[in-house]
C-alpha cells in the first residue's frame, strides 16, 4: 500500500488538530498516511524547499500562507484570488498551491442563510469568509480597525462591502450573521452588543478551540458555530486532493467533539526542515 508523506508547516503549530483529522480520515478511507508537524518560520522556508518537494503534499498555516507563494510552481484559481495557500500538492517535485479554506467555510454555512453578514476583521482569515458569503449572495459589512486594510482586502477579492470601525455597534442591528475572524483575545469581542442581531442570526467564530468568548456570550440567545467544523472540512478537502479519497466529515467531526484528541501524538520527524526528530508537544 502506498504511504502518503504529508506535513503541516508553520509556527506555532504544536496546538494543531490537523494530524488528528488526517489520521481519522486515513483510518476511515483505508489510506496509509504519515502526517507530521514541521515547525517552520519564513526565514527557513527556502532551505526547507528540497525536503518539502520530497513529500506528497503539505498544509500551510501562519505565518507562511502568503510567504510561500513565490516558491510555488503553480496556483489554483482560488489560491490566486485569496492571495494565500493552505494546501500544497507535490507532483514530480513540483509544488502546486491551493486554498481549501473557502470550501471548508462554505460547507459549514446553513443552507438558508441570507440577508446581511457582519464580519469582524479584514485580515487573511477574513478573505475566504468574505468570498464564501458573497458567493451566497449575502450583503457584507466589515468592522475593522483599519479602513485601508479592509479596502485592500475587498479590492483583492473584487468584492464590495460596507466598512466601519470596530466600535460601530449600530452595524449589528438586524444582521443575519456575525462572523469573527479576530483572535479570541481581541477586546472588542467582550464589548459587542449582540441583542441587536436578528433573532434568527448565526454567530460564528473561526476559533476552533473550546469555548470561544464570543460564542459563550451568544449561545443563550442565538445559533452559534465554532471553527472546528470549518477546520475539519478544509482539511478533508486537502486530504482528497492528495489521496483522491473523500472521508465523511460528519463522522470525524462527531468523533473529535466526543472523544477529543486521539492517543498518538504528532511527530516532528528526523527529516523535518526544523526539529531534531523528537516528538512535538501533544496537540489539543
Amino acid at each position: 500500500m502506498r504511504r502518503y508523506r504529508l506535513a503541516l508547516i508553520g509556527d506555532p503549530i504544536a496546538h494543531s488538530r490537523s494530524p488528528e483529522i488526517h489520521q481519522r480520515a486515513a483510518s476511515q478511507t483505508g489510506c496509509d498516511v504519515d502526517y507530521a508537524l514541521w515547525p517552520l518560520r519564513p526565514e527557513g522556508l527556502i532551505a526547507a524547499l528540497p525536503r518539502l518537494r520530497a513529500l506528497d503534499g503539505f498544509n500551510v498555516t501562519t505565518p507562511l500562507k502568503a510567504a510561500i507563494l513565490p516558491h510555488l510552481d503553480g496556483l489554483s484559481t482560488t489560491a490566486r484570488r485569496l492571495g494565500a495557500v493552505n494546501t500544497v500538492c507535490v507532483q514530480g517535485g513540483r509544488l502546486w498551491g491551493d486554498n481549501t479554506d473557502l470550501e471548508g467555510f462554505e460547507r459549514t454555512l446553513p443552507a438558508g442563510l441570507a440577508g446581511r453578514a457582519v464580519i469582524l476583521g479584514a485580515g487573511g482569515a477574513a478573505r475566504p469568509v468574505l468570498a464564501a458569503l458573497a458567493g451566497r449572495g449575502l450583503r457584507l459589512t466589515i468592522l475593522n480597525r483599519s479602513r485601508a486594510r479592509a479596502e485592500a482586502t475587498l479590492d483583492a477579492l473584487g468584492l464590495e462591502a460596507e466598512i466601519a470601525s470596530l466600535d460601530a455597534y449600530e452595524a449589528l442591528v438586524g444582521a443575519s450573521a456575525l462572523i469573527n475572524t479576530l483572535p479570541r483575545e481581541a477586546e472588542i469581542i467582550t464589548r459587542l452588543p449582540l441583542d441587536g442581531l436578528a433573532t434568527s442570526a448565526l454567530v460564528y467564530d473561526l476559533d476552533y478551540r473550546p469555548n470561544p468568548p464570543l460564542l459563550a456570550r451568544a449561545a443563550a440567545s442565538r445559533a452559534t458555530r465554532g471553527g472546528l467544523e470549518m477546520l475539519v472540512y478544509q482539511a478533508l478537502a486537502a486530504f482528497a486532493r492528495w489521496t483522491g479519497r473523500r472521508a465523511e466529515g460528519g463522522a470525524i467531526l462527531a468523533a473529535m467533539q466526543t472523544h477529543g484528541v486521539i492517543d498518538s501524538p504528532p511527530r516532528t520527524p528526523s527529516n523535518s526542515p526544523i526539529g531534531d526528530g523528537n516528538p512535538s508537544p501533544s496537540i489539543r
